[in-house]
């Protein structure tokens, strides 16, 4: 694989390295900071919409208190109360007819409803009616027990015939009550006498006409705010939270009273019993939910001292069935059947949790814990005063669903991180292919160069060394070393030629030593021949022995010189024959022409071998 090839990959990889660990750090970064921002987001939401309704909640009791106050200093009303209370003593006892017909009503119309409501039940009705006043009797009689309507409308009843002075009275007040009762969505409004009669209801149930001091109803929320109301200065006002109440089947209810005066003479007292619906339509947004941001699961809800709630919960009014079968999988059986039992969660349904203690006890904040209906759920909480009392509003939402977009920001990162993976690796292998180029050309050219240097078989190519990088300090180093080798070559050729000149003069030498040999050669024989001749005379041949003894001797002479001569030589060419092994390979064809001629000169020597 070329090293253009090799940088590629290897940017490549580099690339995808820092990209795959920038993407997945990023991603981690990205999902825990979604996660914050989207909590974040969510918690600003649950803040802000709790925020505007403890406001909304704020004017909507101060309006109530106002509108009470308001309402009692009327001359209009303090005139009303006086007439009624005059009317209410004038009241002619019940005749025997009117007492069974109050009788028949509460065992049976009145029974009916209650049983209905409250299955298994068993009201006290019969003791309810030992407390009834002749007065009491007579009254509930025309406007309960023979009123046409029906229960929850006899309010509707405006008596054709005007019998008694109370009849008058209530002709002449009753519409204006009834009227503003409606307008301003009041469940009743109730005029008691300094004594402790409620001497006018709009809706005329089983408390109308009785003694809310002494009677049936004078531990009830009812009894109970207009006994302290008699006690409360002018212009002051008293609240009694949700409790059940026995006249409305002991649905949860509310009372909110004031005193009447006229030139600081008590009159009596003017209550109010808490709407229920105006609560819940500012608490669901009138049910509308999701156009206020909360999603499937988000909802805003009050919860009153006694940690039940005091409005009604979403999925109660949403979802019912599902609202109901939750309870009984959280082991609220008897809950859900009083829930069923009343129509209403406000005043049954018990909200526990971080959020309700901390907010019942007057602080304000954000927390994440489990929801019976949803697991974990943000909620967000404060306490909002409700004349003098604490109360707590939560705003909760699913924490899934609060973090819902989630996955798809997480989508959305991942698909971003690929494709910008894929571009960061094309333009590392780009870059890479690039750079590679620029690399790899440089050591292109010094190899076609090295290559038609070992063509030519010439050292005196110079490697361009433009730059002070890496490559050009190997071009310059090249450059360097090819100057030695060019050197040390023009070295070896003379030391060749100096080499060959000697072997030249040493030949000479081998070949003069030869023709000396060869000499003294044909002396020797001369010799010998001359002491052959000799042999026939002993004089002659003794003097010829000496004499020939003497030639011999300087023959052997000569011929050991010879001998030293020839190894001497023979030593000289074995280290001429060494040096020029390793010279180039002019210098070893003179070696080959000089070994042969050694050879010859030894084979003709006889001193050698001998």
């Amino acid at each position: 694989m070329t090293i253009t090839y090799r940088f590629m990959l290897a940017m490549a990889a580099l690339a995808c390295s820092v990209a795959i660990g920038s993407a997945l750090l990023g991603g981690y970064t990205s999902s825990h900071l979604s996660e914050q921002a989207l909590s974040t987001r969510a918690n600003q939401q649950l803040l802000s919409l709790q925020a505007s309704k403890a406001n909304e909640m704020k004017h909507y009791f101060y309006f109530i208190e106002q509108q009470l106050l308001s309402k009692a200093s009327l001359v209009h009303t303090q005139t009303a109360l006086q007439a009624f209370t005059q009317a209410f003593a004038a009241v002619p006892p019940a005749t025997m007819q009117q007492k069974k017909a109050v009788e028949r009503f509460y065992q049976q119309d009145f029974s009916q409803q209650y049983l209905a409501v409250n299955p298994g039940a068993t009201p006290d009705l019969q003791g309810k009616l030992s407390q009834l006043s002749p007065s009491a009797m007579s009254l509930q009689a025309k406007y309960l027990a023979e009123n046409p309507y029906p229960l929850g409308d006899k309010d509707k009843l405006l008596p054709e015939q005007v019998e008694t002075l109370y009849d008058q009275v209530h002709a002449l007040y009753h519409p204006g009550f009834n009227q503003f009762l409606h307008a301003f969505g009041y469940y009743d409004l109730f005029l008691v006498d300094p004594a402790g009669n409620l001497v006018y209801s709009v809706y005329k149930e089983l408390d109308f006409a009785t003694n809310l001091f002494n009677g049936s109803y004078q531990t009830t929320g009812l009894g109970q705010a207009a006994a302290r109301a008699m006690r409360a200065g002018n212009q002051q006002t008293v609240f009694e939270d949700f409790a059940p109440y026995f006249p409305s089947y002991q649905a949860p209810a509310s009372f909110i009273a004031t005193p009447i005066y006229h030139n600081n003479t008590l009159l009596g007292a003017l209550v109010f019993q808490m709407p229920v619906d105006g609560i819940n339509d500012v608490l669901t947004f009138s049910q509308q939910w999701q156009h206020a941001g909360l999603g499937e699961t988000g909802q805003v809800v009050l919860i009153g001292p006694d940690g039940t709630m005091r409005s009604n919960d979403r999925q109660f009014l949403q979802q019912p069935e599902h609202f109901f079968q939750q309870l009984q999988l959280n082991h609220k059986t008897d809950i859900a059947q009083r829930v069923q039992q009343t129509g209403t969660t406000i005043g049954v349904l018990p909200i526990s949790g971080k959020a309700v203690t901390l907010a019942l006890a007057g602080q304000d904040g954000i927390v994440t814990e489990h929801h019976y209906q949803h697991g974990t759920s943000l909620r967000a909480y404060r306490a909002i005063d409700v004349f003098g009392q604490h109360w707590a509003l939560i705003a909760e939402i699913s924490q899934q669903e609060a973090l819902q977009d989630l996955p798809v920001l997480k989508h959305a990162y991942a698909k971003r991180s690929a494709i910008f993976l894929l571009l960061v690796v094309l333009l590392a292998v780009a870059l890479g292919w690039v750079f590679a180029k620029s690399l790899v050309k440089p050591l292109r050219l010094a190899i076609e160069q090295i290559d038609q240097m070992c063509q030519q078989r010439a050292l005196d190519v110079i490697l361009p060394a433009q730059g002070n990088d890496e490559l050009a300090q190997l071009a310059r180093a090249l450059n360097t070393m090819f100057g030695l080798f060019a050197t040390t070559l023009a070295d070896f050729d003379q030391t060749a030629t100096d080499l060959q000149q000697q072997a030249k003069q040493i030949t000479s030498g081998i070949n003069s030593t030869h023709e000396s040999v060869a000499e003294q050669t044909d002396k020797t024989n001369q010799v010998v021949s001359a002491a052959s001749q000799m042999t026939a005379s002993i004089n002659a041949v003794a003097e010829s022995a000496r004499l020939a003894s003497a030639e011999t001797e300087q023959a052997q002479q000569l011929g050991a010189e010879a001998k030293a001569i020839s190894h001497a030589l023979k030593q000289d060419m074995s280290v001429i024959q060494h040096e020029i092994a390793h010279a180039c390979r002019p210098v070893k064809c003179c070696n080959s022409e000089v070994i042969p001629s050694t050879r010859y000169w030894m084979s003709l020597n006889p001193f050698q071998n001998k």
